[in-house]
């Protein structure tokens, strides 16, 4: 029985699809309270209105399938409107971005009160709200930042943080959700930018950041700066970069290469399966006794191993077929490279290997 084309296309899908799973990230990273920003105003009474708690509920049902969103709650029997967005990381799964907002949200009135507007940054998602008519700043206005201590690493490392701030001020407006990671050498950059921001825009706030983060951080061998509508972080590994860039998988060039030296490797194979069997079908009317191909593993690892040395002309098995045209009585074969395997009905184990046509001089062709 052959091997069906859908299901060697099927395989090769699920494996690319596995190496591009990103990794998972560690909760105690993702949960960390970056900065916090709360009103002096407080609702009256200082009592959160029931249109907060409504405006969560909105959120918290939109967190596991989206990575942005933005909504506002209202309520006849309150004047009061509320609007409220939650960002996750780009490279975040469903599960781990709505854990993160219901973290965030949760700690809008144990950080701010009943303030009438709460923003809470963790490493992993941003959860805010506001009253409606809350004054509103710029997009590229610095919320906050944060430095490391010490020495980067001289003149070069500076070159290397400049490289990767370069290709990710170029590539973060490309998709994916505004968000983008890359490192070059020892150092690694990210950048993430507000769902709703349109590519050109995305990249001008990337760019703002990055001047900030110059300008604030120097030489240190990590920086982060969150602006109104993005942020950005960096950091610098002088033994090496982390696997997964120090929190969770990310787009690097590690990961692209993995990415398609896999899918060059599955894919030549799935090409010698096919051919195999194209060939296979060809000497059906010749060959009565062939019962099927050979099992997918054993067929894929002699066809992989014989394509390295000669053309890979014929794999075939001969289930059914009697002991002596296993061991070697099936005929001569105008091919290269051809190996017979299978079992008589009386048990016996048969395998016939065909040399190349220029090596059959040096000896028999059967084995």
């Amino acid at each position: 029985m052959g091997i069906p084309r859908a299901l060697l296309l099927l395989l090769l899908h699920v494996a690319v699809v596995v190496v591009l799973r990103s990794l998972p990230v560690s909760s105690a990273d993702l949960y960390a309270l970056v900065y916090k920003g709360c009103s002096n105003q407080s609702f009256p009474g200082g009592a959160v209105p029931p249109t907060v708690a409504a405006l969560s509920s909105s959120l918290s049902a939109q967190s596991a399938s989206a990575k942005f969103y933005k909504t506002s709650s209202s309520s006849s029997a309150s004047s009061t409107s509320v609007f409220g967005l939650f960002q996750c990381r780009g490279d975040l799964s469903g599960s781990d971005c709505a854990a993160c907002v219901s973290r965030a949200m949760s700690s809008w009135s144990e950080v701010c009160g009943a303030s009438v507007a709460a923003r809470v940054q963790l490493t992993g998602c941003l959860a805010l709200y506001e009253i409606s008519g809350f004054p509103q700043v710029s997009g590229t206005q610095m919320l906050f930042k944060t430095c490391g201590t010490g020495g980067g690493g001289g003149t070069d490392f500076e070159m290397r943080r400049d490289t990767a701030f370069a290709q990710m001020e170029a590539s973060v407006g490309g998709g994916n959700g505004g968000f983008y990671a890359t490192s070059y050498q020892q150092v690694y950059a990210m950048a993430q930018c507000e769902g709703d921001l349109s590519s050109g825009d995305c990249g001008q706030c990337v760019t703002q950041a990055v001047q900030h983060v110059e300008v604030e951080c120097g030489g240190a061998p990590s920086g982060q700066v969150y602006l109104e509508k993005c942020y950005i972080s960096y950091s610098y590994y002088p033994h090496g970069i982390p696997h997964g860039g120090g929190i969770g998988g990310q787009q690097t060039a590690k990961t692209v290469a993995i990415v398609l030296g896999g899918a060059v490797g599955l894919g030549f194979v799935v090409i010698c399966l096919l051919f195999a069997r194209s060939l296979v079908k060809k000497k059906e009317a010749t060959i009565a006794s062939c019962s099927g191909y050979l099992p997918s593993v054993l067929l894929t690892k002699i066809c992989v191993r014989l394509a390295l040395s000669f053309a890979c002309r014929l794999l075939m098995g001969t289930h059914g077929a009697t002991g002596q045209k296993a061991l070697g009585h099936g005929g001569e074969w105008n091919t290269e490279g051809i190996v017979f395997f299978g079992s008589s009905s009386s048990g016996h184990v048969g395998v016939r290997h065909a040399i190349p046509r220029d090596e059959r001089g040096k000896g028999g062709s059967a084995k």
